[in-house]
């Protein structure tokens, strides 16, 4: 049995979550239809070369989701432009994906759009992000 002060420690510990390592950058879709989470940090992304990152697809219930058409946008808010680029988004088969060709010019407030389609219907999300 815990004493009265290592429980609260534990309980402390426990709900803060991880101790070590970031949440994966990620956003929920503006219908609350999708979720999307990278498996990079973007905000760590090289000014310059072409890039891939790959993020994983699920729906509302946390279920993967294979066969969506998937397209990407962005750009710079701030600076009145897109992105310099038009990547392209590939399927890799149990809920995985992967942009390809992304590239970023500047340091900068950055952010992508996933527009997501399936039979179930199309949502868009998000993702924010500073370089």
């Amino acid at each position: 049995m815990l004493k009265p002060i290592a429980t609260a420690i534990f309980v402390l510990l426990a709900a803060s979550g991880p101790l070590v390592g970031a949440e994966p950058l990620g956003a929920t879709s503006v219908d609350g239809r999708y979720r999307v989470v990278l498996s990079g940090d973007l905000a760590d992304a090289p000014i310059g070369p072409f890039l891939e990152y790959d993020f994983a697809l699920t729906d509302a219930r946390g279920v993967r989701v294979d066969g969506a058409v998937v397209t990407i946008d962005g750009g710079m808010r701030h600076h009145g432009h897109g992105l310099p680029t038009t990547p392209q988004v590939e399927a890799l088969g149990d809920g995985r994906y992967r942009i390809v060709g992304l590239r970023f010019s500047m340091p900068g407030a950055w952010h992508i759009v996933l527009t997501v389609r399936t039979e179930e219907g199309m949502d868009r999300a998000e993702i924010e992000f500073v370089l």
